[in-house]
């Protein structure tokens, strides 16, 4: 006759308190040990090889913990005997079909056990990767803060928030076709990083198949005809001295930075860059290291008296030297590459610009010094950091002529201002 199963009520389980074993049928028992303890056994017997006679197994299915072992605000896991009864039942199915039912709970454990790796979207891997891996490779902190900003929200938006493994080369386009038609040398930079990631993905096992951003996957697509713009649309000369006023009326520190950026005609990078130890107050002078210079020479800007001013209103009573002139929100970092440009699109709302880019104020710059100034044409792209004359001639020439630019930024910031300037108008020369 068949071992009847199910013949305690769980009011009989919660009374065995005194040591020993008391069968619930079907090779389920509950154990209760000297200490007190109790938890729940299958029994059975599994057979040994080579004829050996079979021996007596006791696989543990758990604690059972009544009402009364229960302490107050203590979580215990416990095995109830409704559960005891359903893993016997499992137990006797697997010895039903010759299988060992411990060696068959331990591989269900293992498999429960296991993890599935927490795959990270393409934003969360990039800052990890770049922050340990690109940053301590780069000596020029310059290339370092591009790599963080190019591959920031700023740029890819969309593209950072796809898990890793599921990148397509449609996302890639996505994040990367906007900035083609702009911007061809940044989307092309940014697109070869992007690349560079996704191929340290797979490394680490995070991706499987093809790299979608590598070129001869996309080129058919990002086309190569000719970008919307040329160059950096810039704001006529004639509407600087307006501009400069409706800039000058905004609060913040990306517009004081758009204003030195102007005044000193440098590129926003250099501006937004800036630390107080590149500042001479005694020769009205500020000095760009060549690691944060587009042609890896230093460059030294002579100071205008509002360019002056200005620096003078953001220095703080207490600072380091190494402190960021134009800081951003987080302690410790600069002026958002954007915050410029954001300044600039508040400005066209309020209707005092046209579609113009903080890079395109050189333009203006140069226009004016060319249309409007008897100055030089070399002091003109010697004031932007341009490499004048043939590799010969610059080799000889290592002077920046400091001190002849000197009235030139003094007219440039007059003329920004709308007051008189020493300016000799061409057209007023040739007459």
């Amino acid at each position: 006759m068949a071992n009847p199963i199910g013949t305690m009520s769980e009011k009989e389980v919660a009374a065995k308190v005194k040591a020993g074993r008391y069968g619930d049928g079907g090779n389920l028992a509950l154990v209760v040990k000297e200490t007190g303890s109790r938890s729940w056994a299958f029994i059975y017997r599994q057979k040994q090889p080579n004829g050996k006679p079979s021996k007596t197994v006791e696989l543990g299915l758990g604690p059972y913990i009544g009402v009364k072992d229960q302490k107050e605000g203590v979580k215990v896991a416990f095995v109830t005997l409704k559960q005891a009864r359903a893993l016997a039942a499992e137990c006797r199915d697997w010895l039903a079909m010759g299988k060992d039912p411990k060696a068959e709970r331990a591989a269900a454990r293992a498999r429960v056990e296991v993890v599935e790796p927490i795959i990270p979207t393409f934003g969360e891997f990039v800052d990890d990767w770049v922050a340990e891996t690109i940053k301590p490779d780069l000596k020029n902190a310059k290339h370092a803060a591009q790599w963080e900003t190019t591959m920031s929200d700023t740029y890819i938006p969309s593209l950072r928030k796809i898990r890793i493994d599921c990148v397509t080369d449609d996302d890639v386009i996505a994040a990367v076709k906007p900035m083609w038609e702009e911007t061809r040398e940044t989307a092309s930079r940014i697109l070869g990083r992007i690349a560079r990631a996704l191929t340290e993905a797979k490394a680490r096992k995070l991706r499987t198949g093809d790299n979608p951003a590598e070129w001869d996957l996309v080129k058919g697509r990002l086309g190569g005809g000719k970008q919307k713009r040329g160059h950096h649309s810039a704001i006529p000369y004639r509407d600087m001295p307006a501009f400069m006023t409706a800039l000058r009326g905004r609060v913040g520190t990306a517009a004081r930075c758009l204003e030195f950026t102007i005044l000193t005609a440098a590129r926003s990078g250099e501006a937004f860059g800036a630390v107080w130890s590149e500042i001479d107050f005694d020769t009205a002078t500020w000095t760009v290291p060549a690691e944060r210079m587009k042609m890896g020479i230093e460059h030294t800007v002579p100071l205008s008296d509002p360019a002056i001013e200005l620096l003078q209103k953001m220095k703080p009573k207490q600072c380091k030297k190494t402190d960021f002139i134009f800081p951003g929100t987080k302690e410790g970092k600069p002026l958002s590459p954007m915050s410029m440009d954001m300044t600039i699109r508040r400005l066209e709302t309020a209707g005092h610009c046209g579609d113009i880019t903080t890079h395109g104020m050189r333009s203006a710059f140069r226009d004016w010094s060319g249309n409007q100034t008897h100055y030089p044409r070399d002091l003109c792209e010697e004031a932007l950091a341009h490499a004048v004359g043939d590799t010969t001639e610059r080799a000889y020439r290592r002077e920046q002529a400091v001190e002849k630019r000197r009235p030139m930024m003094a007219d440039w910031a007059n003329y920004c201002s709308g007051v008189g300037s020493n300016v000799i108008p061409l057209a007023a020369r040739r007459a």
